[in-house]
């Protein structure tokens, strides 16, 4: 009898300890597919250029439906040269500000998956490191009639300026920081009708973003470049 009940015992600790870990690898699972937005990292000779890339990650349907994000960056160790959007919904300009690169674009259709929004040319003008920190102003998705605001993970990148023969044996490094823990939650999309000028007009293009679909989709992409355009001048200007 008691070695039955040991052996019942045992099966039942084996069950638990498999159900525990089928629930810890699901945990894992879910962890590593969070949706985020990342920059990619590089190093960097000084007086010479690379490009990292803008990229929104894991992203579920209905897809990425409106975004506007920053990457800033230290300028006394590195200068954006120039912005490219690899998706034609994306506009991006590399001199929104001194320290700061900005993509925004929509898609009425949403963009699922990984996707990459730009890709940034970065030139290093001194030996040292620069963080490249994603901001997040809007961040919505495609839903129709309703667009909700996505909660993304944020991964950072870096960017490693130093000559070739100070860089370890095998060549240049690109480290790349570890996502944030905690989720950085997007900026909360107001009501259509809510704020002035360019934002309310913003504001009313994602609202109805699956009901007007391409032609909104022309509209949020010219008004993120209407924005860019107007701060590009004024950064001119002074």
């Amino acid at each position: 009898m008691k070695t039955h009940l040991r052996i019942g015992l045992s099966i039942r600790s084996i069950a638990a300890v498999i159900a525990l870990g089928a629930v810890l690898l699901a945990a894992s699972q879910a962890h590593a597919q969070s949706e985020a937005v990342t920059v990619g990292s590089a190093t960097i000779n000084p007086g010479t250029s690379n490009s990292v890339e803008v990229q929104s990650i894991n992203i579920a349907s209905p897809g990425l439906g409106a975004w506007e994000i920053g990457i800033t960056y230290d300028a006394s160790v590195v200068t954006a040269l120039s912005c490219s959007e690899p998706v034609t919904v994306s506009v991006c300009n590399a001199n929104f500000a001194s320290n700061r690169v900005q993509v925004t674009g929509a898609s009425a259709g949403g963009l699922t998956g990984d996707t990459t929004l730009a890709s940034i040319t970065f030139e290093c003008i001194t030996d040292g490191t620069s963080v490249l920190t994603v901001v997040i102003d809007v961040l919505a998705d495609a839903t129709v009639g309703s667009p909700q605001s996505i909660s993304p993970a944020i991964q950072n990148g870096l960017i490693t300026c130093a000559d070739s023969s100070g860089l370890p044996d095998g060549g240049p490094s690109t480290p790349r920081p570890r996502p944030t823990a905690t989720p950085v939650v997007a900026t909360t999309l107001p009501d259509a009708g809510t704020g002035t000028g360019e934002s309310a007009t913003l504001n009313w293009t994602i609202a109805g973003l699956s009901f007007a679909g391409l032609a909104t989709l022309a509209m949020v992409t010219g008004i993120g470049a209407l924005r860019l355009q107007r701060r590009r001048s004024s950064v001119d200007r002074s």
